[in-house]
């Protein structure tokens, strides 16, 4: 065990030792702390810098603006002003799109921006462009549409990232500049009219329809509708829009109509005897084309059903055969009835289509019964799709021709759709 002695001096060679440190440290002279270091042009690289723009860092576009034709350039400039005390940088971030390109210029006096000198502003996490202060200039943002052209408006939204440090370095701040554009097609119709859907056409029927088509980019050119295939059944017109036409379809499309047309589409169930459209259902394309190579040709589907001799005992209003979905494995088969009002009236298979490429098989088509007086003519139509046939939609276009004989023939053509699951 220690004595008490050797206790107490140990005790007292600790105090002696603190006081001294104490002392040491009061008489020392105080040292001021080290200013950080100032670069050229006086800003604190811990400063956050602020740059202003004027007229906001989303575009705001006056009414029916902001409305480009596919595979068009163009561009906007975002007005900017370093309000620091000295200089900064600014340097690109981000964009969202390839297509853009963003580029910059400076100048001290704003109302010169249209002449400014422009050089490109590449994304770079550690180079940007000395402005100085007070000075200012423009951020443009320009585009080319390189997109596939389509009959559909398509809305993008151009967005980069700029962002701004003190000249010597420190915290950055970043903002976000948007560009809203859409990209239309030379040739426009609204959507509601890219497929006119007529009334039935019965014997010796017409059925009108009208629409209209426009461009917001070109001011002016000539327009031909015709239907695709020729057909002599379907006439078409087109007249142009007058001033008051246009100023309406403008508030009704929210969009520029720098020029338009009136188109009128007239479809006839039968010219003559010996021209005939089918009956059942049908749709045709009425191509739209203009006089300028530039402008790509649009087109409208005209859709109905032709009512005839024949009728088709189905669930489609629209006179088709609906197999509805079934098992590739099994198959599936149906049974439909055909009646006719007019006596004496004789039907014949044709074929089945599209030929070679369905797999959709017709087993027979048979008359049932002789029809009382003033009754009517039935047939029984079966078909099928035989175990065993690819899963999948049956293909596009898929049906069954008729002919009711006489002089001259007239053909049916019932639809047929369904999809075979695994």
């Amino acid at each position: 065990m220690k004595s008490p002695s050797r206790i107490a001096l140990a005790i007292i060679a600790v105090v002696a030792l603190v006081a001294g440190i104490t002392f040491i440290y009061q008489g020392s002279p105080s040292v001021p702390p080290t200013p950080a270091a100032t670069p050229p042009g006086g800003v604190k690289a811990a400063e956050v810098v602020k740059v202003t723009f004027p007229k906001g860092t989303i575009w705001e576009w006056e009414p029916l603006d902001g409305q480009f034709e596919q595979h068009s350039q163009g561009y906007k400039d975002f007005l900017f002003q370093n309000d620091n005390s000295a200089a900064i940088e600014l340097g690109l971030k981000a964009k969202s799109c390839k297509c853009s390109e963003v580029s910059i210029g400076l100048t001290k006096d704003p109302a010169a921006a249209a002449d400014l000198k422009l050089q490109p502003l590449a994304v770079d996490d550690l180079k940007g462009v000395l402005v100085g202060p007070g000075e200012g200039g423009v951020i443009r943002l320009a585009w080319e549409d390189k997109k596939e052209k389509a009959s559909d408006d398509r809305s993008e939204r151009l967005v980069v990232d700029v962002w701004a440090q003190a000249q010597g370095g420190g915290p950055r701040s970043i903002y976000k500049l948007e560009l809203p554009v859409t990209f239309v097609p030379a040739l426009r119709v609204r959507p509601e009219d890219a497929v006119l859907k007529l009334p039935d056409l019965y014997v010796n029927g017409k059925e009108t329809k009208e629409f209209k088509c426009w461009s917001s980019t070109r001011p002016k050119f000539a327009l031909t509708a015709k239907e695709r295939s020729g057909d002599s059944c379907f006439a078409c017109s087109c007249t142009p829009l007058t001033d008051e036409e246009r100023k309406e379809l403008e508030k009704v499309s929210r969009s520029h109509v720098l020029c338009g047309y009136s188109v009128r589409v007239t479809v006839s169930e039968r010219l003559n005897d010996n021209v005939q459209m089918e009956l059942g259902p049908f749709g045709r394309r009425i191509e739209l084309t203009s006089d300028s190579p530039e402008m790509d040709p649009t087109t409208v589907l005209v859709a109905g059903v032709v009512r005839g001799d024949v009728t088709v005992e189905t669930d489609d209003e629209r006179g088709g055969i609906l197999l509805g979905p079934f098992s590739a494995k099994r198959g599936v088969s149906k049974t439909v009835k055909l009646t006719s009002r007019r006596p004496g009236i004789e039907l014949k298979l044709d074929k089945v289509e599209p030929e070679g490429s369905t797999p959709l098989k017709v087993n027979w088509l048979k008359k049932l019964e002789a029809p009382p007086v003033g009754g009517r003519t039935k047939w029984e139509l079966s078909l099928e799709v035989p175990p065993g046939s690819p899963s999948g939609r049956l293909p596009e276009h898929s049906a069954v021709r008729l002919t009711i004989l006489g002089d001259p023939p007239r053909r049916i053509r019932i639809p047929v759709s369904g999809f075979a699951t695994q």
